[in-house]
């Protein structure tokens, strides 16, 4: 499955250097956002609409500031180094990156996990 990601985020850096050739990656960033976060919501209204109706106005807040830091930042960065050194040089380490989180994951799951906490655990309030 990692494999899978990796290959995943390694192919779009070569797929976003040939969708950039005529526009710039502000351009490219934006409809990439626009689109991608116009599927995501529609998969999110069709699996539990009135789950996303119920959440605050502060899950709200915090579900824009790391969409702004994350996915605005990210991609705006990973776009840009497309741009300038291209796909060949870049894919590696988009590729890479997947991997790092998984295992950053795994080190921080069997951590809580050896020391008793964990989500698991955590009280069932308010569900």
């Amino acid at each position: 499955m990692a494999l899978v990601a990796a290959l995943g985020f390694g192919g779009a850096a070569v797929f976003a250097r040939m969708g950039m050739r005529r526009i710039r990656p502000t351009t490219a960033t934006i409809a990439s956002l626009v689109t991608s976060a116009a599927v995501t919501m529609a998969i999110a209204l069709s699996l539990d609409a009135s789950g996303i109706g119920a959440l605050g106005a502060a899950a709200f807040g915090f579900l824009l500031l790391n969409a702004a830091l994350s996915y605005l930042v990210g991609r705006l960065f990973n776009f840009t180094g497309v741009r300038l050194v291209g796909a060949r040089l870049t894919a590696p380490i988009l590729g890479g990156t997947v991997l790092v989180i998984i295992g950053v994951g795994v080190i921080l799951s069997s951590r809580l996990d050896a020391s008793g906490g964990g989500a698991q655990d955590a009280p069932a309030e308010g569900r």
